[in-house]
């Protein structure tokens, strides 16, 4: 999969030597012939929610996705096997928080420590830091439960399988560390302990404030 700013780059690119403010220039491709002439795509009922209100509808996807949550508890590897596709990183937090709270067992909150790489700054912006949810970083309030699916974020052991996107079952929580297990790959099936690590933002962060986040590298994939 391209990463977003590889496709926006691409759509400047083709405006720019189109000269044309149409997406990519004009140039994007029309379909087949059927959709040339009626301009519309006609979906199967089979996979349509039908959209009824925001809260109505998305629980109406989380049960279709997820029909037992319970039963998963006991299979979680049927669970890492399913998951809600959202076109934005804002959407996918939400269902993600939506999910974790529906998900059966004690929820455990862990809170990030964020400081400003310029300490001079830390007192300025500490509550603006703990707001931010740049991409790549772990959030600064993380929600888990036993059970739940995660995905790392970093490389912390490759040759162990601990690798950025690698996907995980929580099999404990503790206040330091969390336990947890493999579901793919050679390591499927090894417990694991994941660490508070600190992490930099990316040096392309819009709010343009370099800071550290120390947090566990890991963040729910229910979507």
């Amino acid at each position: 999969m391209a990463k977003r700013e590889t496709i926006e780059a691409f759509d400047e690119l083709l405006k720019d030597l189109m000269d044309s403010d149409l997406p990519f220039g004009g140039k994007s491709r029309r379909g087949d012939r059927t959709c040339g002439r009626s301009r519309r795509i006609t979906l199967s009922p089979d996979i349509v929610i039908p959209y009824v209100d925001k809260e109505v509808s998305l629980n109406r996807l989380i049960e279709s996705v997820f029909p037992d949550l319970d039963f998963y508890t006991h299979d979680p590897y049927n669970l890492i096997n399913r998951c809600i596709l959202a076109p934005k990183n804002s959407s996918v937090d939400e269902l993600n928080e939506m999910m974790i709270r529906k998900f059966p067992g004690n929820l455990q909150t862990y809170i990030s420590s964020d400081k400003t790489v310029d300490q001079r700054h830390q007192s300025d912006y500490e509550d603006f830091l703990n707001s931010q949810n740049p991409k790549g970083l772990p959030p600064h309030k993380l929600l888990l439960k036993k059970n739940c699916p995660i995905m790392l974020l970093r490389n912390l052991n490759p040759a162990e399988g601990l690798c950025n996107g690698t996907r995980l079952i929580c099999r404990d929580l503790a206040q330091h560390t969390i336990s947890a297990e493999i579901v793919f790959g050679h390591h499927r099936g090894k417990t694991v302990f994941i660490p508070r690590i600190p992490l930099q933002s990316p040096d392309n962060d819009k709010n343009g404030i370099p800071f550290m986040r120390t947090q566990f590298p890991v963040r729910l994939c229910f979507a």
